[in-house]
């Protein structure tokens, strides 16, 4: 796991010191190593976290046969393409996966993208026709940014970096509309004016003979079949399947650990994970409120496996005092992160550089209660008289408004929006027209098929992908820590989108399927209690020791004072949830920044 950046110009002369500022400015996610390359046009830098082979025989940017790579992330499989690429007659001169993108590439190409199965963003030089890749993972697990126009082409693995090309980058002019909707900055949209995220399972193409030319190509697929209509079948696929996956996910020559929260997902991470390795490191983080606490169900998994535990206790002096760290790490505004925040600080005390860790299970397996009601909000008659009602109805149902919408985003919002338009004009002091202009004219590409398994796609793709992981990332690097999401492995996503949708998306109970794959590991108490996610006590620190700070802020912040004053009320008398609190305090930050 690494940084890496780049700048690549026909016009110009490059200036390196820049660019070694931009790569040192992301020294955290980095912090074992450092390389640079120079060519003709172009530089590129990078920052290694040293956990697949630790010698400098992996020392990036990887030159090899005029093909040169800064790389990000981890290819689970690489040691199977290496058997296949030797065979080929390809040799190889360390153990790193870096070496066999190379290979890869030169035996098969731009076919050779989709053959790779793990985490992964770089930055592939071919010095034999002037050509630069761009390529990004199939779940869009690491991060890869990007600016160009005709002459010119920058990238970095995080948002920071840009500023070291240009202290004075220009933000985006609709970032707070975006946040306040979202509670994120949704992709390929980011914080500065013209920088884009490269789409997951995609190649972006750069001839750079005169003009930069773009060509954006999309290598990973799923095959939708549902071809596996048997329960039986369908249990032993993820049995197998989710085995195989964990055990790729803890390849690695440095320290590794897991994070357990007490719930299906990470708990059953661990319970697998005991298979092939004996000596597992466990880590979770607890609170004093024993309503958010899960330390019964982290303990009795600890207990099962005889795992090395660290249990990290949180308070919320903690939190108040790490808030400046924890807006640094943030890259970009985002609602949550705060926990994984705490858990990398863990890991990273622990001595540990990966971690698995449990997302996409409630996704891919219907474990939230979006999937139940986004599949009566589909079903939904006459949404846009709904929509014009939506101010009428109780404050739990408002976000019904979204509904006015003509794209796929207005399910999401509903489902899991934030601030209504109204709201966010009243909190920019803009007109709530303009802000229901912007947000008709966003895209979302969503296939056409049932409503569950719209839900799921929506909660992949907008929840997990824009949130979840971008969060996860920097919080994790952040602390020099490599985060593994085995649930989004590439084969066992192939696996498992090939069951029958009632069976995958069970109604009878969340999870249901994913549970009675492993009934015999997963005790009753995990597998059949009442979801609690994997959350802090924000409410209570934020009533309790917040409401100065939270005014502070907002007195000195463009932001409608009254509205502000009205919603900590609100939050006061139980009305409202806290995350509204805390999106205003990171946009307060943010835009002050």
């Amino acid at each position: 796991m690494c940084r890496i950046v780049g700048v690549l110009s026909t016009q110009k002369k490059i200036e390196t010191s820049i660019v070694e500022k931009m790569r040192d400015s992301l020294s955290h996610g980095g912090p074992d190593d450092c390389g640079f390359y120079l060519g003709k046009n172009i530089a590129m830098g990078h920052r290694r976290l040293s956990i697949i082979d630790l010698s400098q025989d992996a020392h990036q940017p990887f030159i090899a046969d005029d093909i040169v790579v800064v790389y990000n992330g981890e290819v689970y499989n690489f040691r199977e393409l290496k058997l296949l690429l030797e065979k080929e007659g390809h040799h190889f001169v360390s153990e790193s996966d870096t070496e066999v993108i190379i290979k890869a590439y030169l035996e098969w190409g731009e076919d050779s993208f989709e053959k790779l199965h793990g985490m992964f963003a770089f930055a592939l030089l071919d010095k034999r026709n002037n050509t630069l890749y761009l390529v990004r993972d199939h779940s869009g697990i690491k991060p890869l940014y990007f600016y160009y126009d005709d002459h010119e082409l920058i990238f970095a693995s995080e948002i920071r970096a840009f500023y070291h090309y240009d202290a004075q980058w220009k933000k985006s002019d609709h970032w707070q509309e975006l946040f306040l909707s979202f509670g994120h900055i949704p992709e390929p949209y980011t914080i500065l004016h013209n920088v884009h995220m490269l789409a997951k399972g995609t190649f972006c193409k750069f001839n750079m003979n005169g003009k930069i030319i773009k060509q954006q190509h999309c290598y990973a697929q799923f095959d939708f079949s549902e071809a596996i209509t048997d329960y039986d079948t369908a249990i032993a696929t993820v049995r197998n399947s989710l085995q195989n996956a964990i055990e790729r996910h803890l390849i690695s020559d440095a320290p590794l650990g897991i994070f357990l929260s007490g719930g299906i997902d990470s708990s059953l991470i661990a319970l697998v994970a005991k298979q092939f390795k004996s000596d597992l490191c466990t880590l979770s983080i607890v609170f004093d409120d024993s309503s958010y606490s899960e330390e019964k169900y982290q303990q009795m998994i600890v207990d099962k496996i005889s795992s090395k535990h660290t249990a990290h206790k949180i308070t919320y002096q903690d939190f108040f005092e790490s808030l400046p760290d924890i807006f640094q790490k943030m890259d970009q505004p985002t609602t949550d992160g705060v926990n994984s925040y705490f858990v990398s600080r863990c890991a990273q005390q622990a001595g540990l550089k990966a971690v698995l860790a449990g997302i996409g299970g409630d996704e891919l397996f219907a474990g939230y209660t979006t999937f139940g009601h986004g599949e009566k909000l589909l079903n939904l008659f006459l949404p846009k008289l709904f929509a014009k009602l939506g101010l009428l109805l109780p404050h739990n149902l408002k976000r019904l408004t979204f509904l006015q919408l003509n794209n796929p985003y207005r399910y999401y919002l509903v489902l899991r929006g934030f601030f209504r338009p109204d709201e966010i004009a009243m909190l920019l002091g803009k007109s709530e027209k303009s802000i229901w202009d912007f947000l008709q004219q966003l895209e979302l590409e969503t296939p056409r098929c049932s409503p569950r398994n719209y839900i799921s796609h929506l909660e992949l793709d907008l929840y997990m992908k824009n949130q979840l992981l971008r969060d996860s990332d920097v919080m994790g690097m952040g602390h020099s820590l490599e985060i593994r999401v085995p649930f989004l492995d590439a084969s066992f996503l192939k696996d498992i989108f090939c069951i029958e949708e009632h069976l995958r998306l069970s109604k009878r109970f969340p999870k249901c399927l994913l549970v009675e794959s492993f009934a015999d590991l997963l005790p009753k108490e995990v597998a059949y209690r009442k979801k609690q996610g994997f959350v802090v006590p924000f409410a209570r620190w934020l009533q309790d020791h917040g409401r100065e700070s939270f005014h502070d802020k907002v007195t000195k912040s463009a932001l409608n004072d009254k509205f502000c004053t009205d919603l900590w009320t609100k939050f006061v008398q139980g009305k409202i949830h806290w995350s509204k609190i805390w999106a205003i305090w990171v946009l307060c930050e943010y835009t002050d920044s």
